[in-house]
């Protein structure tokens, strides 16, 4: 079987390091509101992947996380005066009725970021102690991207165009942190009102990307066969994991990576602001939830999709005939 690898950008025999054995990490949903429809595409694309995978009489360890710490979490909980846990908590149970619903099936191990709060202090620790990360004076912690050669390698970025990107940023900056404006947070000081957890560099809560690389280690080990997501998530996220990893463990963090293409609705990228977001609730309720699931199946992977009523709507009536 072959696959295109977002890390070389070609085509390539995908082998396991163990033989029948595939261990696989797709990037979850942020738990603060209903996932949309562009959620749903990684999740039936590589719910389909292992289900060929499992066909074919592999074994395969399938691992999607669940974010329950994020600054959208504490936001929401803010606005509606409650806990960041409740909300989580909330959508949580709403993501997998929508999972469910789409027939996807449920991981293997299906982490909470806020359970390895552990695990993500040992990898900052051993990135603090190697050099690769630094403690601000406010008690932020930084991963120093040019400690990385390699960095930039997922998404073919150089390294010195996103330094000029960040010159203006940097300006701007009242309290400059960082030694570089590319280094990016594994670990965050507490502010007022914000859940937090003890570490050796005061009260705090994870980065995002770290969170990733916390769950992926504990339960798949240092190196990975395949690591998944949108692609929006190459950079930084993706690009930002393969770093820490790689620093932290000494070695290959995932040997191949896959990487679904966009959902447009009517033409135009999906936002709030342009009262053209769907939530995959909201297109169930309305046509079932195994149109979609067919929808998303309607063109390669890779390649944009592009949501319209007319194409659900020939989605519903095509299952119809087939049944």
């Amino acid at each position: 079987m072959q696959i295109f690898n977002t890390l070389t950008r070609r085509k390539e025999e995908f082998v396991p390091q163990q033989p029948g054995v595939y261990r696989i990490y797709v990037c979850g949903p942020t738990v603060y509101n209903y996932i949309h429809i562009g959620n749903a595409r990684p999740l039936i694309v590589f719910d389909t992947l292992r289900r060929y995978l499992e066909y074919r009489g592999n074994k395969v360890i399938y691992v999607s996380n669940i974010t329950d710490i994020d600054d959208k979490l504490i936001t929401r909980a803010n606005e509606e005066g409650t806990t960041m846990q409740a909300v989580a908590q909330r959508f949580e149970a709403e993501y997998k009725k929508d999972a469910a619903g789409l027939n996807c099936l449920p991981p293997t191990v299906q982490p909470r970021a806020t359970e390895h709060i552990g695990q993500i202090l040992d990898i900052v620790a051993d990135l603090v102690k190697s050099g690769h990360a630094y403690v601000a004076r406010n008690g932020d912690v930084y991963f120093r991207v040019r400690s990385d050669p390699e960095y930039g390698k997922l998404s073919h970025l150089n390294l010195d165009d996103l330094e000029s990107g960040n010159r203006a940023l940097r300006s701007q900056m009242d309290d400059d942190l960082k030694e570089d404006p590319a280094d990016f947070a594994v670990w965050k000081a507490a502010k007022p009102g914000e859940p937090a957890w003890d570490s050796p560099y005061g009260p705090g809560r994870p980065g995002w990307h770290i969170e990733c690389s916390a769950m992926s280690r504990t339960h798949l080990g240092k190196t990975i066969d395949l690591h998944c997501g949108g692609q929006d998530l190459i950079f930084p996220h993706h690009e930002n994991e393969i770093a820490q990893s790689e620093c932290a463990n000494g070695c290959t963090f995932a040997r191949y990576w896959m990487h679904n293409g966009f959902i447009n609705v009517d033409n135009q990228k999906m936002s709030k602001s342009l009262h053209n977001f769907f939530t995959v609730r909201d297109v169930a309720q309305a046509y079932g939830y195994e149109p979609i699931r067919y929808f998303m199946l309607t063109a390669g992977y890779r390649m944009p999709l592009n949501y319209t009523v007319e194409l659900i709507e020939s989605c519903k009536n095509s299952l119809e005939r087939l049944y």
